[in-house]
C-alpha cells in the first residue's frame, strides 16, 4: 500500500496568506505602503514589506521564506515536510479546518 503524500489545499491556503491576509495583517499594525511577493523557485519566496515613516519609507525584505510546491510540500532543510491540518473538533463534519496559510496567520496575529 502506498500513501499519497501531495497536500494540495496547503498551497492554495498558503497562496491567499500571502496575498490576502498577511498584508492585511500587517497593515493592522503598522502603516503599509507596500507589499511585494516573489517567487524564487518552487520552495521559496521573497516578500518585500514597505512601512511608511514621517521620513519616507523603510522596506524590510524576508528573502527564502519557505513555500510549499504546487502538490502542498515544504523543502526545509534539505527535508520534505508536510504541514498537518488542524481540526477544532473531533467532529469533523462540523470542524473548521486550518491548513498552513491559516495555521501561519493564527500564528502570527
Amino acid at each position: 500500500m502506498s500513501i499519497n503524500s501531495t497536500t494540495p489545499w496547503h498551497k492554495a491556503s498558503f497562496d491567499t496568506f500571502l496575498a490576502e491576509r498577511l498584508p492585511r495583517l500587517v497593515a493592522e499594525h503598522v502603516p503599509l505602503a507596500g507589499y511585494r511577493v516573489e517567487s524564487k523557485d518552487a520552495y521559496t519566496c521573497c516578500i518585500t514589506i514597505a512601512i511608511a515613516t514621517s521620513g519616507g519609507e523603510i522596506s524590510l525584505v524576508y528573502d527564502g521564506f519557505p513555500q510549499p510546491d504546487e502538490q502542498g510540500v515544504f523543502l526545509i532543510n534539505g527535508g520534505r515536510r508536510i504541514v498537518i491540518p488542524l481540526a477544532d473538533t473531533e467532529e469533523l463534519d462540523r470542524a473548521d479546518v486550518r491548513c498552513a496559510g491559516e495555521q501561519l496567520y493564527a500564528y502570527i496575529a
